[in-house]
């Protein structure tokens, strides 16, 4: 039995690179070969995987936001766009 986790080729390959867990670039997994001896490591492997992703994805958004003048951020929240302005 198969299953696609959802990630991306660069989670996938940097699952395989730091954690030994090894699928698909499409992200499709083997769930069959999942055993109570090594599902803790492939869930903590996609886990630090995915925030080490998100963490970068997030530092990336949110360099615009760091060069925009407060009048220009003021126009985003007021217009319900956030997402570039979070800190």
């Amino acid at each position: 039995m198969f299953s696609y986790t959802g990630l991306s080729e660069e989670e996938v390959a940097a699952l395989q690179a730091d954690h030994h867990v090894y699928m698909l670039k499409s992200s499709r997994a083997s769930i069959a070969g999942l055993s109570t001896d090594n599902v803790a490591v492939v869930a903590r492997g996609i886990d630090t995987v995915v925030r080490k992703t998100h963490k970068a994805n997030s530092a990336k958004n949110l360099e615009p936001a760091v060069q925009m003048k407060p009048a220009q951020a003021k126009v985003l929240i007021e217009e319900g766009d956030v997402s570039a302005v979070k800190a």
